[in-house]
């Protein structure tokens, strides 16, 4: 049963009771015509309709970079209307990093106050629906999809992790049934002695597909990309440049007659 008593909560001493944040008032294409910059209240983590089974489940962190997802331009310009349509106004943005300023006691976490973390929220029913994304100073996630930030990873490359990453890891784990290696073993026994053939090796879906390729133990990753130090750097065993007009260095002749385990485009 949901309680409406106040919860003890480990919080930063110096809380402001309201934030910057970028709102979206309506759809449209110029952010120019449809975001201003307002002051609003800070997102709440404890009010009693947030609560699952009474105990809360979310934190809140001071955001200190957030990426630009093309989901988030899709949602502003109302080319996700048939998924979800928007209730204005809303501050968009689904990925962050950032410093833990409030844990509620009851949270399943054992993040704390001061960790440097990165994570990203429910794009269509948190961000859509209820309006609090993470163009604003102040976010709060759920518990669950928050990770501490590594102190070789800067906040904002903390902050490009959360949407690709995931996307990377249920293409593979969810739909090609690819899982991470055994306790005790280096390479996945799906993975490993295979080819994989990514399609955009230096997009930032591509870097983490070559790196989570590489790790997981495929003998053989190709990718086509114009970058070929930057793919190589992340793993890459070969290059082939997709922008070559002669036929014969075009990169599906290039490929011709080779079979690759897996195709990621």
């Amino acid at each position: 049963m949901s309680s409406t008593t106040p919860l003890a909560t480990a919080k930063h001493e110096n809380l402001p009771e309201t934030m910057r944040a970028f709102r979206l008032n309506a759809y449209g294409t110029n952010p120019a015509e449809v975001i201003t910059e307002e002051r609003i209240p800070l997102p709440s983590v404890t009010e009693p309709s947030l609560l699952v089974k009474g105990k809360p489940t979310q934190i809140l962190v001071r955001v200190a970079a957030s990426a630009l997802n093309p989901l988030d331009t899709k949602l502003g310009s109302g080319m996700a209307k048939a998924v979800q349509k928007c209730i204005f106004p809303l501050t968009p943005g689904s990925d962050f990093a950032g410093t833990v300023v409030s844990v509620p006691a009851g949270v399943d976490t054992d993040l704390r106050v001061g960790d440097r973390v990165c994570g990203s929220l429910d794009t269509i029913p948190r961000v859509a629906k209820h309006g609090h994304g993470t163009f604003s100073e102040f976010v709060a996630p759920q518990a669950a999809h928050v990770v501490r930030l590594p102190d070789s990873l800067s906040f904002a490359e903390g902050a490009g992790i959360g949407v690709v990453a995931c996307t990377v890891w249920q293409s593979f784990v969810g739909q090609l049934g690819i899982t991470p290696p055994p306790e005790g073993h280096k390479v996945s026994p799906a993975a490993a002695g295979k080819k994989i053939l990514i399609l955009g090796g230096s997009s930032t879906c591509g870097i983490f597909t070559t790196q989570l390729a590489r790790a997981w133990g495929f003998s053989d990753v190709t990718v086509t990309s114009t970058q070929e130090a930057l793919c190589k750097s992340y793993g890459a065993t070969r290059v082939v440049n997709y922008r070559e007009t002669a036929p014969e260095k075009q990169w599906w002749n290039v490929l011709k007659g080779e079979n690759f385990d897996v195709l990621y485009n």
